[in-house]
């Protein structure tokens, strides 16, 4: 059965009126002999709404024998069949999800903000399987700019310390500064640098100490979808355990579908 999958006609308002309006703003700033920065912002807005109207326009069409993408070009058309799609991986800071093939290659892109984006995923991963998808990863290492982000929030303050120590910074700057580093430690601390899935447990590593988690400790692996701004999704692995505490696993090279599906894997060969 053929299913088509649009972008709401509020996206394609906002990207289009986005384009406008900082086109307008920039040549206006630019008459009026405005500083080169002010001009630089309104331009990278521009491209910034441009690089959206690819996929916003776009319309996907499910068949029986794959997906198709229809870009608002001539010639645009792309055609993927199901047995090519091997493995969803998400964009997590984009909300974008990519289509690869068995090689590593992108085929297709979507993003969550689609119309009946469950209705599409589902249909995707009903069609993936016995691929790449379901099996077994048993290292994920968390990904380099969720590691650096919370060094960004101790060095920053250290830095604005160094570069005003002699404006003489009242005691509640100073305050202020101290809890944004020490904000910055308690990320550093609290975020895994990686998931080993072994045959019979799985092994999360923190900064300091390493947690063992035997696979009869573990209740339920749910795959859960947090809703952001704009309609957006981002995905996230929760880890029901025995105790009753629940961990939730997100950020890690590769994609949060493979580890949720990893885990998912062990736990039926475990119990077999």
């Amino acid at each position: 059965m053929k299913q088509t999958f649009t972008y709401p006609l509020i996206y394609k308002i906002i990207i289009i009126a986005g384009i406008l309006l900082f086109s307008f703003a920039g040549v206006m700033s630019y008459q009026q002999n405005a500083d080169p920065w002010v001009v630089a912002v309104f331009i990278f807005f521009v491209l910034l709404s441009l690089f959206y109207v690819p996929n916003t326009f776009s319309v996907l069409t499910a068949d029986e024998r794959g997906l198709r993408k229809q870009l608002p070009l001539p010639g645009s058309e792309k055609f993927v069949p199901w047995a090519r799609i091997a493995e969803i991986r998400e964009k997590e800071f984009l909300s974008r999800f990519d289509l690869y093939d068995s090689s590593g290659n992108r085929e297709l892109s979507f993003y969550s903000n689609i119309k009946d984006f469950f209705n599409l995923l589902e249909l995707i991963e009903e069609r993936m399987a016995g691929t790449l998808q379901n099996r077994v990863q048993p290292v994920f290492q968390t990904k380099k700019s969720l590691l650096l982000l919370p060094w960004s929030f101790v060095l920053t303050p250290l830095f604005m310390v160094l570069t005003f120590r002699d404006a003489n910074l009242s005691w509640p700057v100073i305050a202020a500064l101290a809890g944004i580093s020490g904000l910055g430690v308690f990320f550093f601390i609290k975020r895994p640098r990686g998931v080993y899935i072994a045959e019979h447990e799985v092994v999360i590593h923190y900064p300091f100490v390493s947690k063992k988690i035997p696979n009869e400790a573990i209740n339920s692996v749910v795959l859960d979808y947090i809703p952001g701004s704009y309609g957006s999704l981002t995905t996230v692995v929760n880890v029901g355990l025995a105790s009753g505490k629940n961990i939730t696993l997100s950020g890690f090279q590769g994609s949060n579908f493979r580890l949720f599906n990893s885990i998912k894997t062990i736990m039926k060969l475990d119990e077999s």
